[in-house]
């Protein structure tokens, strides 16, 4: 099992949408490098023809056994999906066009 290093989204509500204080920049910044994060994203995104901003925080790291193990079998769970749907329109063919 080989852990990988991926981002995580930190959990801290970030309100920067529609105009902040700097010392209320700061304290946030503050706030999210105790908590990991090495980056920050904001998004304009948009819903029923009104635009709105997300922020949220990341964190840069080697992520845990229990995450490394959650991925494994998310992967394998995907793997074998892919697999039955691959044997399904096989047997689907075979069945259109005969062997």
């Amino acid at each position: 099992m080989k852990k990988q290093v991926r981002n995580f989204e930190v959990n801290y509500t970030l309100y920067w949408s529609y105009g902040v204080e700097l010392s209320r920049l700061r304290e946030d910044i503050d706030a999210i490098e105790k908590l990991g994060a090495t980056r920050v994203d904001i998004e304009i995104e948009s819903e029923y023809g009104n635009d709105y901003i997300t922020t949220k925080a990341f964190a840069l790291r080697e992520e845990t056994d229990e995450e490394c193990i959650e991925r494994i079998q998310q992967q394998a769970k995907s793997a074998e999906k892919f697999k039955q749907m691959e044997l399904d329109q096989f047997e689907k063919l075979k069945l259109k066009y005969g062997q």
